[in-house]
């Protein structure tokens, strides 16, 4: 696979949209659960939810994307990706299949049609059309200073040099 450039992505739904994301960032995809708020988070995260032993921020793609937000049914996954050197769930209408993407399959958007950063190229999967998503930028965009909110954030230590810098003066 490598030697000709073809890369798997595992194509969603988002927004009733087709979407791609690297499979080597895909962790786990599992049915909806029951997530946890947290005060002072961006919009885009619904909370946190217990996982395999650690607290694990989700956040809805669709929100991230700028799709429209559709409720949960049947079909909607959480799927646990990669992200930086921590993990987040993103919220998807459904996981569809998983595919190979040949690059002379993919046309990236470039100009106008770029302004949002997390949408890397499109993929042509026979007839339809597939956005590759680096849900990793995607997310850097809209989360802001997560250190400060998420569970591997090191908001605790940030507080405690601020008092320390406080009580100092």
């Amino acid at each position: 696979m490598a030697a000709t450039g073809a890369r798997q992505v595992v194509i969603t739904k988002v927004g009733g949209t087709p979407c791609g994301i690297d499979i080597e960032a895909v962790l786990e995809i599992l049915p909806p659960k029951d997530t946890t708020p947290i005060p002072g988070a961006p919009a885009e995260v619904l909370g946190v939810l217990s996982l395999r032993g650690g607290v694990v921020p989700v956040a809805d793609l669709r929100t991230v994307l700028g799709f429209p937000v559709l409720p949960f049914d049947q079909e909607t996954r959480f799927v646990f990706v990669a992200y930086g050197e921590n993990r987040i769930g993103l919220v998807v209408d459904e996981v569809v299949e998983v595919i190979t993407v040949e690059p002379h399959t993919c046309q990236r958007i470039a100009g106008d049609f770029a302004r949002n950063p997390g949408l890397r190229a499109v993929i042509r999967n026979g007839d339809d059309l597939v956005l590759d998503i680096d849900h990793e930028v995607a997310l850097d965009a809209c989360l802001g200073d997560h250190d400060t909110w998420a569970p591997w954030g090191n908001g605790i230590r940030q507080a405690a040099e601020r008092k320390r810098a406080t009580s100092a003066a």
